[in-house]
């Protein structure tokens, strides 16, 4: 669920709305039954369909119309949708990927979902995907939106001080009353249901010392009030637990470049060096697959748990920023200016301990090093959005 500021594809006077399918061999079967299944659903709406190559022969054969099949995805298909999404002319792509076997032309693959990524158009890989497009401020939309759900992960938020600061009341709308309406939602549905919460470490604000489940929450920003008294909601209702996350890293196919570590390196591959303000406050990291991993075993062991918040992060990923500085200058040879002026509006300095959900059994699997390595080798592609600033 999204929430606050959604982002729209805009189709031109006369111009024809067009949806492109895509599937690899041991999927074509799923493609054929997804399409058959929202037939009606396309006619309705007036969109035409593009394909690529095989796929659009097996499509034709079930019925529906092809407006345009392109070259099969190892002869260039792929590449050609992509150029096409590019040029605003296909506005949703359905590509069924079989990610256990293969594929010469993976290097097109990837193209064509990170283009999706960057022009915003909806891209679905799997064919159990629902796309609900919805607010998480309009109640009624998440109490039709949670019907037949088994678990919900609560990720809506506007993220970040700056972004809070600069729509403040957009903020406290999406952070507080968003959370609001969707524990509303499934006390109407069922209240049992896991609810996972995609908290912060910014609502520990200013901290002497480290940093556990039990400090004093002293947030500073709007933000982390924000996540706070969120926060504080869930925790009154059963069957439900909170992360207080580390800040993310990592590459993903729809990256934040506004988070630290991810902004070195970016910093330092286009323009060659760091100005770094505040260089030995120290700061906690986190990839963004163990952010996943940790919703994955939030809803699986939530029942079996000890608490219902628990800092989400590894011990060994707190790092000062002169250290992750250097760290990048070896990997980059990029220079690093340690600048005296400015600050973090969070306050952020101080270790974090992680020891309560380790003992529940998580454990990061990515280092900082392997993320940095990944993100070096994605960089060149990088085009940076900054929604909300």
């Amino acid at each position: 669920m999204v929430g606050g500021n959604e982002t729209v594809t805009i189709v031109g006077k006369g111009m024809k709305k067009r949806i492109a399918f895509i599937a690899h061999n041991q999927k074509k079967a799923q493609i054929v039954s997804f399409a058959m299944h929202n037939r009606k659903l396309i006619e309705s709406l007036g969109l035409d369909v593009v394909t690529t190559g095989s796929t659009g022969d097996r499509l034709e054969e079930s019925g529906l119309t092809i407006y345009k099949k392109y070259k099969s995805g190892h002869d260039g298909g792929d590449i050609d949708i992509a150029s096409r999404v590019v040029d605003g002319k296909i506005i949703g792509v359905f590509f069924f990927t079989d990610p256990m076997s293969a594929h010469p032309h993976d290097s097109d693959i990837s193209s064509l979902i990170i283009t999706c990524n960057i022009k915003n158009v909806p891209l679905a890989t799997n064919p159990r995907f629902e796309f609900e497009y919805g607010d998480v401020t309009v109640l009624e939309q998440m109490k039709e939106a949670v019907h037949g759900c088994d678990a919900i992960i609560h990720l809506a938020s506007i993220v970040g001080f700056p972004a809070c600061k600069s729509q403040p009341a957009l903020a406290t709308a999406v952070n507080v009353e968003g959370t609001r309406n969707m524990l509303f939602a499934r006390e109407a549905y069922n209240p049992k249901m896991p609810f996972v919460y995609a908290s912060t470490g910014s609502v520990y604000g200013k901290v002497e010392g480290t940093c556990i489940e039990e400090s004093p929450l002293n947030a500073v920003s709007l933000y982390g009030v924000n996540k706070r008294v969120a926060e504080e909601m869930v925790a009154t209702q059963d069957n439900t637990v909170s992360f207080r996350f580390a800040t993310g890293f990592g590459v993903s196919p729809c990256m934040r470049v506004n988070l630290l570590v991810n902004d070195f390196v970016y910093q330092a591959m286009t323009n060659k060096i760091l100005t770094i303000f505040q260089a030995d406050f120290r700061r906690t990291f986190i990839h963004v697959r163990d952010m996943a991993k940790a919703f994955t075993m939030g809803i699986e062991h939530m029942g079996n748990w000890k608490h219902k918040v628990y800092n989400c992060g590894a011990n060994r990923l707190n790092w000062t920023k002169r250290e992750l500085a250097e760290y990048v200058k070896e990997k980059t040879g990029c220079f690093v200016h340690y600048e005296e002026i400015g600050k973090d509006a969070d306050q952020r300095d101080y270790e974090v301990s992680y020891n309560k959900l380790e003992a529940e059994g998580f454990k990061c699997d990515v280092d900082m090093k392997t993320g940095i390595d990944e993100l070096i080798k994605v960089s060149p592609i990088l085009q940076i959005r900054h929604q909300y600033s």
